[in-house]
C-alpha cells in the first residue's frame, strides 16, 4: 500500500482550519478530511493508507481568510507519500489547493476506446 500522511501545525485560531484530500483517479472522492482542531500551535497528523499510487488533490480552507501563516502564528501543512514530502504551505488567504501524484496507467482504457471509435467512424465515411 501507499501511506499518505497529512501534518498540520495549527495557528492561533485552529477552529478556522479545515481541509480535504481527494483521489482524482476515483472521481475526486474524498479519502481523508480534517478532524476538528482545538489546540493552537499544535502538530496534528492524519493518515490514509491507499491501495496504490494515485493523483491527489489537497484543499485547505481558513474560514477567517487569513490562512494559517503568518499573521497569527506559524501554521503550516505538509503532505507526505510514503514518508516523502510532496506538497506543503501555510501562507494563503481563504484557501489553498495543490495536487500531486498521477493516476495508474492501467486506467487508460478511455484512450483505447476513443481510438477504436474514431477509426470505426473513418471506415463508415469511406
Amino acid at each position: 500500500g501507499v501511506l499518505i500522511k497529512v501534518d498540520v501545525v495549527t495557528d492561533e485560531y485552529p477552529g478556522e482550519t479545515t481541509w480535504s484530500l481527494a483521489d482524482k483517479c476515483a472521481n475526486d472522492s474524498v479519502v481523508l478530511q480534517s478532524p476538528s482542531y482545538a489546540d493552537s500551535h499544535t502538530l496534528y497528523t492524519s493518515s490514509y493508507c491507499a491501495d496504490s499510487y494515485a493523483q491527489y488533490t489537497f484543499e485547505i480552507f481558513d474560514s477567517y481568510g487569513d490562512g494559517i501563516c503568518c499573521g497569527y502564528g506559524e501554521g503550516s501543512y505538509t503532505v507526505y507519500e510514503n514518508e516523502e514530502e510532496r506538497i506543503s504551505g501555510g501562507a494563503f488567504q481563504n484557501s489553498d489547493w495543490q495536487s500531486f501524484g498521477s493516476c495508474p496507467q492501467s486506467l487508460g482504457l478511455s484512450s483505447g476506446v476513443s481510438e477504436s471509435i474514431s477509426s470505426y467512424a473513418g471506415s463508415l465515411a469511406g
